[in-house]
């Protein structure tokens, strides 16, 4: 057949005819053969218009080349063309080239029908998701996600004390999400009540050991001192040792009172302030507060009572407590005081007397700025009670002082777990103690705490407002209870967003899902930081909160100490077995107390060690 190949069989024998036959089946395949015309309308687009013209350009060509193998071998056979084959030769050669075309063929044809399966199945939905992103967008916002938030925020490690401010007078807090220091006002902090809310093990204490570190270093500058008390319901292994350490470097005093029995100080509960105020803590610890019902009625008698010894000087809980014994020694009337009474001479820790022990009064009025470790107990209700009449006293003093003109320090009030310790009193308190040169502030587990305080008496929603509304400078962080992380957003406050309500989309023949091409847009509230912000947030991160400023997140990071100390290893006397007491020998000195409070007279063999001349209101460091 070389003689064919030279002359007209070239096409077929070089495999160029199979190629366009196969190439024209293929594309007729994918952008399908139908139709052919399209009307004249004004949903025509250009598309339609191309590919119309495309489909008949292919199908021409695709006739012509499945026509080339049968014009040549016609032209042969009517002797049009010059060839010495004889035209069964040519029929035989032409026929073998269209079988083999076929396989070809078909093959281009359903793989492009595949092609396109493929396309419309899967690619599209891709296409669609991509060109939908590259949309050029009058607005684009979305409402949160818990997806798009949770593990996104991650805490961050730097040395606090490199972003002081003092000089400037400013306090800081932490670092925001841009890493900047996040400062307030030393003046608005010392205005303002502040109150930092979130579970054990966020943070809590991290940021309030900040704060107090750089209240208790004010006191290196000249000018009005800083006094600053920290009341620990429970123990606390990081704060003492950054006060300490912060007291030492600053020239301040620094005391650890410890109300546990057998451990450090010693405090009369009912002697310090006027009788005003030594008669309101009374009544306090022996629960003769107004309750509204018959019980009143039967307090009144004891109430006045009490009263008349009131005007004694000695005043402590064991002359009170004989008082009332002997003015109702042939009644049971005072039965129940005089029973609180015996229970509170067990801890020797409150059995001083009125002119020993820690002194508030000293503390808030001397010239050298006192720093003031307090640590309380929750697993001891007698020691809770006490400690509500110790921060009672405070609250007193630092009003009726300052009025007085007797005060002229800064008092700095920390709290922890106020829960347990929040009062009527101390509600009524924080209402006024900004203006009398005093802030507070107060620390707990969950914005609902305070709702929920021990004492029935007190009505639980109404205190939580108050505290709430007073405490203006606010640091919160993780909270677990979509409740509680409802109500951490609301004091963000709200903006709107632009969002898509209605977005469409459309099913091919294909299975294949696609975006459409219109969406409606609306416009919806959601709270600056939201519910799903407050229960994502990690360890050592909150959201600030201060007047007339937007909320912002922040980071907050421990303060170095190289402090040592075990301030809660009972003293060595309380280590020591019972023994009888010691004598004073001349011009020695007086004999340390058993710290031990398992029997009455323990109080009181303390109460008379006390009054032989230790020096009053001193404790080991």
């Amino acid at each position: 057949m070389t003689n064919l190949t030279v002359y007209g069989f070239g096409l077929l024998e070089n495999n160029l005819w199979l190629l366009a036959l196969v190439l024209c089946s293929l594309s007729l395949s994918v952008i399908s053969m139908s139709p052919l015309n399209v009307e004249d309308s004004k949903d025509r687009s250009t598309t339609d218009f191309i590919l119309t013209r495309a489909r008949r350009i292919l199908l021409l060509i695709a006739v012509l080349v499945i026509a080339l193998p049968f014009l040549i071998q016609g032209s042969i056979c009517a002797g049009l063309a010059s060839v010495t084959a004889s035209c069964s030769d040519v029929s035989t050669y032409t026929s073998a080239k269209i079988k083999g075309a076929i396989l070809p063929t078909l093959s281009a044809f359903i793989l492009g029908k595949l092609l396109v399966f493929l396309y419309n199945r899967y690619v599209l939905t891709y296409v669609s998701h991509i060109t939908r992103s590259l949309r050029f967008k009058i607005a684009d916002e979305r409402l949160s996600d818990i997806r798009d938030v949770a593990g996104k925020i991650v805490p961050k490690d730097f040395i606090p004390s490199k972003h002081y401010a003092l000089d400037a007078r400013k306090i800081f807090l932490g670092l925001s999400q841009a890493n900047k220091p996040i400062y307030i006002k030393e003046d608005s902090l010392k205005e303002m009540h502040a109150e930092v809310i979130g579970p054990t093990g966020t943070g809590k204490g991290i940021v309030v050991g900040v704060i107090l570190d750089q209240i208790i270093a004010m006191n290196k500058r000249p000018g009005k001192g800083n006094v600053v008390i920290a009341i620990m319901p429970k123990q606390d292994l990081y704060l003492p040792h950054i006060m300490k350490q912060q007291a030492e470097a600053s020239g301040c005093r620094f005391m650890f009172f410890d109300m546990a029995p057998g451990k450090q100080g010693q405090w009369s509960p009912f002697s310090g302030g006027n009788q005003r105020e030594r008669r309101s803590r009374v009544m306090s610890v022996l629960g003769m507060g107004e309750t509204g019902n018959l019980d009143d009625f039967y307090k009144l008698g004891e109430k006045s009572l009490i009263d008349n010894l009131l005007r004694s000087d000695d005043f402590s809980v064991t002359k009170l407590r004989e008082s009332l014994e002997v003015a109702t020694k042939k009644t049971d009337g005072a039965k129940r005081s005089i029973d609180t009474l015996k229970e509170i001479e067990l801890i020797d820790t409150f059995t001083c007397k009125k002119d020993r022990g820690l002194k508030l009064e000293r503390i808030l009025t001397q010239d050298t700025p006192t720093v003031l470790y307090v640590n309380s107990s929750l697993n001891d209700n007698v020691i809770l009670k006490m400690t509500k009449a110790f921060l009672m006293e405070i609250t007193q003093l630092a009003i009726s002082l300052k009025a007085a003109g007797k005060r002229t320090t800064h008092l700095t009030l920390f709290c922890d777990e106020l829960r347990f310790l929040v009062s009527d009193e101390f509600d009524k308190a924080l209402a006024t103690l900004a203006m009398y040169d005093t802030n507070v502030i107060s620390a707990y587990q969950s914005p609902q705490d305070l709702e929920k305080v021990g004492d029935s008496n007190l009505n639980g929603p109404a205190i939580a407002h108050s505290i709430h509304k007073n405490n203006q400078l606010k640091i919160i962080y993780r909270v677990g209870e979509f409740k509680e992380a409802e109500w951490a957003a609301g004091q963000t406050g709200q903006q709107y967003k632009t969002v898509a309500s209605r977005e469409t989309t459309e099913v091919d023949k294909y299975g294949a899902e696609t975006w459409g091409e219109s969406r409606m847009m609306e416009q919806k509230q959601e709270w600056y930081y939201t519910e799903n912000l407050f229960q994502s947030l990690p360890k050592r991160v909150g959201v600030f909160i201060q007047p007339g400023e937007r909320a912002q997140v922040i980071y907050t990071a421990f303060v170095p100490t190289t402090q040592s100390t075990d301030f809660y290893a009972a003293t060595p006397e309380a280590e020591k077995k019972p023994s009888p007491q010691p004598q004073k020998a001349p011009d020695s000195k007086p004999a340390q107390p058993k710290m031990e409070h398992t029997t009455e007279q323990k109080g009181k063999d303390r109460q008379e060690e006390a009054a032989s001349g230790a020096p009053d209101w001193e404790f080991p460091d």
